[in-house]
């Protein structure tokens, strides 16, 4: 969802290509991680191999923030000091990072995740739900987000957060935010894929829509995926200039995966997480392998790539950790 420091058929109708799918149930070597909540995880974040940290809590009454040195072998509470739900976060360096949550509130640390302090974001919307964050450098950055299909915000940031200003209200709910490059970045969310070319001051509505897109990924400048809460699948291999659908998600014909989360570590190979299952892809999305997860209602993922090891969150605190090939 933000990598700045990481690095079936064809159906009956000529030319409609739809993703096939080989459905293994036990393809990885699959672990549930022990924690120490029952609350609802959002997301993960690496700094390294081994720290790293998931979030999440329940939207109106509890924050949660897990914290490992171990890569994920034990996790332990971290006390924000917040009593709503918080969704995703970005280090802009080893010690600074930012972490987004409910009533438009963003929590900024700057000694690597011990203490956090809540800072409110000012707009004409500040009680929204902030679900992305995203630098395309240590400077710039953007938050994004909204509810539902009637409002939707941005902030930006051109001093590395000290301080946010609103740079767009959309007319939905948005979801995630990923940074291709220094300038060039993508928001997703509902019916909605939006870009900018200027760090996220301004942006301008792309043609591709047709799902609640809740996740984007671009492992390079040119090559971008999008996936939605209905099962669609959109592959960009022109900076978003035009889309191609690899998965339609209101086919009839088709069974409904509900999309959360994208990663590419590059063009081709690359993962796209459902509620109950991960699909894997090793030739940019003409294929895809779908394999079940222990965990149910999955929510994010996070790839370590020394080890080739998926760390995936979700629904009562459920850590899996899954090695891939």
């Amino acid at each position: 969802m933000h990598r700045y420091f990481l690095m079936f058929i064809v159906c009956g109708t000529i030319g409609c290509l739809w993703v096939s799918c080989q459905k293994e149930t036990t393809p990885f070597d699959q672990r549930i991680m022990s924690t120490p909540t029952q609350q609802a995880l959002q997301g993960a974040y690496f700094l390294n191999d081994s720290i790293g940290f998931a979030m999440g809590g329940s939207t109106y009454s509890q924050s949660t923030l897990l914290h490992t040195s171990n890569g994920g072998q034990t996790w332990s509470l971290v006390d924000l000091g917040f009593d709503k739900i918080v969704y995703d976060m970005i280090f802009t360096t080893p010690a600074e990072g930012f972490l987004t949550g409910y009533d438009a509130k963003v929590l900024h640390t700057t000694d690597t995740g011990k203490t956090w302090i809540i800072e409110q974001l000012h707009g004409n919307l500040a009680w929204l739900p902030m679900y992305g964050i995203d630098f395309a450098s240590p400077n710039t950055g953007v938050i994004v987000g909204g509810k539902g299909n009637s409002t939707g915000i941005i902030f930006q940031t051109s001093n590395g957060g000290q301080t946010w200003q609103q740079t767009y209200t959309s007319p939905s709910e948005l979801r995630d935010i990923d940074f291709a490059n220094a300038t060039e970045g993508y928001a997703v969310g509902y019916g909605l894929v939006l870009k900018t070319n200027d760090g996220g001051q301004t942006w301008q509505t792309l043609d591709a829509k047709g799902d609640f897109f809740f996740a984007v990924h671009f492992p390079t400048e040119q090559v971008g995926y999008v996936v939605g809460n209905q099962g669609t699948i959109l592959k960009t291999s022109n900076s978003g200039y035009s889309w191609q659908t690899l998965r339609n998600g209101n086919s009839p014909f088709k069974k409904r995966l509900h999309f959360t989360d994208v990663w590419f570590k590059d063009a081709d190979n690359g993962f796209v997480l459902a509620e109950n299952c991960l699909l894997q892809t090793t030739n940019g999305g003409q294929t895809w392998q779908q394999y079940d997860l222990l965990c149910h209602t999955n929510r994010g993922l996070w790839f370590r790539s020394s080890d080739s090891v998926l760390l995936i969150v979700g629904e009562q605190g459920c850590i899996s950790q899954v090695e891939v090939s």
